[in-house]
């Protein structure tokens, strides 16, 4: 993405690497991404903490050195709301959120920082972030005090709409990150679509989402891109 007054963002899918050691980025990526002033990704699956997974037979975990490739290759905003982010339980997710404090960490928490839309500023200009995940084990879907359960913000929760329309006044560009959808379509799903047009409609500025793992649709709606 880039606007008209010069900010460039580079959006990632979802990042998940075991041995950061044997992953290297092209020249041509590299310089993309170097040329961006925000560098977004989703940060799938958490640091492993201990051996006790809390998932099914399918989990995915993440070496201690995956935050620190993240955050030498320049990305600064770090999406934390996913379907694995309970894989390695509440302690695994605050680990791994710890391990982005220094960057935008977005989408988990307690209740209020994890449904709170966080802030960038980039020349002279402020960019609103909002990520969410669909329904699983990490997301809240009741309303709780700080003193609370610690999860992901649900993408579909009754207070979304309004969280985009407040946030919108506060910032010059608002970006929604959902992690949602069906793996290995090509095509999303008509509920999906309408879905994002609706995170449109109460005020943001782009919608980009991940979890399929393979290129969707694009699309404009009302001149803004999904």
């Amino acid at each position: 993405m880039e606007r008209s007054n010069g900010i460039k963002i580079f959006i990632a899918g979802d990042f998940c690497v075991y041995h950061p050691e044997r992953v290297s980025l092209g020249h041509e990526l590299k310089k993309i991404i170097n040329f961006s002033d925000v560098r977004v990704v989703n940060f799938e699956g958490p640091l492993q903490v201990g051996e006790k997974h809390t998932a099914g037979e399918f989990y995915l975990r993440q070496s201690h050195l995956s935050p620190e490739w993240l955050l030498n290759n320049g990305f600064n905003v770090i999406g934390l709301a996913n379907n694995h982010a309970f894989d390695f339980g509440e302690e695994g997710l605050k680990a791994t959120k710890k391990a982005f404090e220094d960057v935008l960490a977005i989408g988990c928490g307690k209740w209020s920082e994890a449904y709170g839309v966080k802030y960038l500023k980039v020349k002279n200009k402020t960019i609103g972030f909002f990520s969410a995940s669909s329904a699983d084990l990490a997301t809240l879907k009741d309303r709780w005090t700080d003193d609370g359960k610690y999860g992901c913000a649900w993408i579909n929760h009754i207070s979304v709409s309004s969280i985009i329309s407040e946030a919108k006044g506060t910032c010059d560009y608002l970006i929604v990150l959902p992690h949602a959808g069906v793996e290995y379509m090509d095509v999303p799903l008509p509920e999906w679509r309408d879905i994002y047009k609706s995170l449109i409609d109460a005020g943001a500025d782009a919608v980009m989402a991940s979890h399929p793992h393979v290129p969707q649709g694009f699309e404009m709606y009302a001149g803004k891109p999904i």
